[in-house]
């Protein structure tokens, strides 16, 4: 099975897309910008950010830092979480001396957190983080810190502590915050500070709000570069309740001018917006064939890896099959496992059919796969022989129309297994007259067999109107209401020891 996390590893051929935005986030005329990379959930955004970081970080007199939205969830404030992160994470940049974090610690201490930035000032007292902050930077403890005693901070009023040392008084507010923050990246001498944020719409509309809130703070800061992943509709979503933008937006309709507040604030908040692509067919079936790859070759998977980001150098929209993938083992005295090569022509016959299914999404691919193989291995277990073919055709049907799906298991499990009609189903209407009334009577109950994506399945190798699909039904019961009940859910090996009693 295959991890379902990010990954530099480009399996899609969307290093293209990192290398594109990688030059727009280091061109010093376009700084400071913020760049949005836009596609839906499990598209590749976030790959797409991991490997745009690994290419920054090869860059000389540039630093690049990571920030997970989703991750500091939990925090009081989204943007507290958002400077806390990167103020830190300059402070331990490799690339930057001790003065430039000595910088960072005066910074932190100035910063009046109780009232600008609202960090758990309920519980947290701002001398007690500036301590924390300068212990993880590994700096010796500065003198504005006084000793509080845990046991009695509970009954200390925060405001008072800030108050108790005149080097505290000297609290900035935003725009302070940005001169002094443009000063630390004039000292650190970088052409370009690139920020990664990714996975803030997975956040609450609130949370994503303020993380954006936050970014504008450094937005007329020089050098800067933000780079957002996110789905564009969640983060609309969530601009509009933020600032209940419905009633204003309907009121202008009434007027001249149609006025969309949410598209006005994202243009102004993000410069470059940057869509990914679906993926096409032909690289739906790339893609599932270096999955099935790297899962069966283990080290010798670099092999067809390089000989893959070669061939897309030369020749972007080419498909990368099963020939391809021997070549490259051969050239290095691999052989191509059996099962591997079983793989991969099976690879070739679903492609166009998980392309239209899942719109060319990688990550809900990725699960496709994940969820055939562990059903696989329960056959195994359960000591049943299966068809790969018959079993992904099936899940693509269920993960199509479970309706659909549901209403083959009650046909199957009343007809020993199969169902005539799919095969009426499977058969050309245009063969005669009683053909033709026999689709029509049974999609009377059910018109969505003729969805154009159903029909696709139904006449997508292997046909399935003479398959005993028992089995294949039981493998898959997690999913169908009452599949315990009757001979269906029982196993072929144990159906035949049955029968061998009987007789």
């Amino acid at each position: 099975m295959w991890s379902d996390n990010e990954t530099d590893v480009d399996l899609l051929g969307f290093r293209v897309h990192s290398q594109l935005i990688k030059s727009v986030v280091l061109d010093p005329g376009l700084l400071p910008v913020t760049l949005g990379v836009f596609g839906d959930w499990g598209s590749g955004k976030s790959s797409v950010i991991r490997m745009l970081q690994k290419s920054i970080e090869e860059e000389e007199n540039v630093a690049c830092i990571y920030f997970n939205g989703w991750q500091f969830e939990g925090y009081d404030d989204a943007k507290s979480a958002l400077i806390y992160s990167i103020l830190l994470e300059l402070a331990k940049h490799q690339k930057l001396g001790p003065k430039v974090r000595e910088k960072v610690k005066n910074i932190l201490t100035k910063i009046n957190w109780l009232r600008v930035f609202k960090v758990g000032y309920q519980t947290i007292a701002a001398p007690m983080l500036v301590a924390q902050l300068t212990q993880h930077m590994g700096l010796p403890p500065g003198p504005v810190v006084p000793s509080i005693d845990p046991d009695t901070l509970k009954n200390i009023d925060p405001e008072e502590l800030v108050k108790q040392d005149p080097a505290n008084q000297a609290l900035v507010g935003a725009r302070q915050f940005r001169e002094d923050f443009a000063d630390l990246i004039q000292e650190t001498g970088l052409s370009s500070l690139v920020i990664l944020i990714d996975d803030i719409d997975r956040c609450e509309p609130q949370r994503l709000v303020e993380t954006l809130e936050a970014i504008k703070l450094f937005l007329s800061v020089p050098h800067m570069a933000f780079v957002i992943g996110a789905d564009e509709r969640i983060v609309r979503y969530a601009i509009a309740r933020r600032y209940e933008t419905r009633g204003i937006e309907a009121s202008e309709r009434q007027g001249s001018n149609q006025v969309d507040l949410v598209t006005d604030y994202l243009e102004k908040l993000i410069q470059i917006p940057y869509y990914l692509p679906r993926l096409s067919a032909s690289e739906i079936e790339t893609y599932i064939s270096l999955l099935f790859c790297q899962l069966r070759l283990g080290n010798d998977f670099k092999h067809v890896h390089d000989a893959f980001l070669d061939t897309r150098q030369t020749d972007i929209t080419r498909v990368y099959r099963h020939e391809d993938i021997r070549e490259a083992l051969q050239q290095c005295n691999i052989g191509c496992p059996n099962q591997l090569t079983d793989e991969l022509a099976w690879c070739s016959s679903i492609s166009l059919t998980l392309s239209d299914l899942l719109k060319g999404n990688p990550r809900q691919t990725k699960r496709l796969l994940n969820a055939l193989l562990l059903r696989k291995r329960l056959a195994e277990a359960a000591r049943i022989e299966l068809s790969d073919q018959v079993l992904a055709k099936l899940m693509i049907l269920e993960y199509l129309q479970p309706e659909l799906f549901a209403q083959l298991y009650r046909w199957q499990s009343v007809q020993g297994g199969t169902a005539k009609e799919l095969e009426v189903l499977e058969s050309d209407p245009q063969t005669d007259d009683e053909t033709a009334k026999s689709i029509d009577e049974i999609c009377k109950s059910q018109p969505n067999w003729r969805l154009p994506a159903v029909q696709t399945w139904l006449h997508m190798p292997p046909p399935l109107a003479k398959q005993d699909l028992r089995n294949y039904f039981w493998i898959t019961r997690d999913r169908i209401t009452g599949i315990l009940s009757g001979v269906a859910a029982i196993p072929l090996h144990l159906r035949k020891l049955l029968e061998d009693l009987l007789d």
